[in-house]
């Protein structure tokens, strides 16, 4: 049971880098949350901070505005952005995995010039070249999917996946499927990799009007200390794209792709109570 409680807390904390990445190190002298209507209207909300202790934003502060965003994100209609994103559809498009699709719903990147389609076997992850800095033997529970630990390197760089195991017994890390990527910044100093999204979303070159422009209105948008996340989803977590803008140059320097097929995703009100 606590295996499955860490493993729901690494999935939370990676969204709570996501949102308050900037938090740890900036004051926060102001918050918003911004949420899209039906028609499209932005939907702010905010309050100012009074003192030096309310302007730095705490984790617990940071993890309820989340909250608070993830129960509106279940309670409204995501058909808009479904419809213009496709990443409602289930069906993905037959494009060649050597060519990067223009559809987000399709869940490939291409990196340093190989495209990756998720979900994808384990040993042709392996195969480009990461390396697991931990135990790649680990054991992932039967129709499971976490997000382990450790990083997968190549070249000095390190990125975190998403592993499933949509069997009936349980696996080891090296026979599941990989059904994810996260990069950030973090793991990726001074990298020269070209790192594309669908549409020509690049990492460390477009913003949030590019990205907007590409893949239309998130499903909720989230605005904490300079940085900006967006989230394009379907479900409750289980197939989505989280993308962070922030830096000097207000540019994506966050990508959480996750595809997880044929295994029934987390109920988040469990989730939430856990981590209260």
């Amino acid at each position: 049971m606590k295996e499955k409680e860490s493993g729901r807390k690494k999935k939370f904390a990676l969204l709570l880098m996501a949102a308050g990445l900037l938090c740890c190190v900036t004051a926060c002298e102001s918050s918003q949350v911004v949420s899209e209507s039906k028609d499209g209207t932005r939907v702010e909300s905010g309050e100012e901070s009074g003192s030096d202790e309310q302007s730095d934003a705490s984790g617990e502060d940071v993890l309820s505005k989340i909250h608070g965003i993830r129960k509106e994100y279940e309670a409204e209609s995501l058909q808009g952005s479904m419809e213009k994103t496709g990443i409602g559809d289930h069906e993905q498009s037959e494009d060649s995995p050597g060519k990067l699709s223009d559809r987000l719903a399709d869940f490939q990147i291409s990196i340093d010039g190989v495209v990756y389609q998720f979900p994808m076997e384990y040993s042709k992850f392996e195969a480009l070249g990461w390396e697991y800095e931990s135990d790649r033997e680990e054991i992932l529970d039967a129709q499971s999917w976490d997000m382990p630990a450790g990083l997968w390197y190549r070249e000095g760089y390190g990125v975190y996946i998403v592993l499933a195991n949509p069997t009936t017994k349980p696996l080891s890390y090296s026979e599941c499927f990989v059904s994810g990527i996260i990069l950030m910044d973090a793991f990726l100093t001074d990298c020269d990799w070209e790192i594309v999204l669908p549409g020509g979303i690049r990492y460390g070159v477009s913003g949030v009007d590019e990205i907007r422009e590409a893949y239309g209105d998130p499903d909720y948008g989230y605005e904490q200390a300079g940085m900006y996340t967006l989230r394009y989803g379907y479900q409750t977590g289980d197939r989505e794209v989280i993308l962070g803008v922030y830096g000097d140059d207000q540019t994506l320097r966050y990508i959480d792709m996750k595809n997880v097929i044929g295994i029934e995703p987390p109920q988040i009100d469990q989730e939430l109570q856990i981590l209260q």
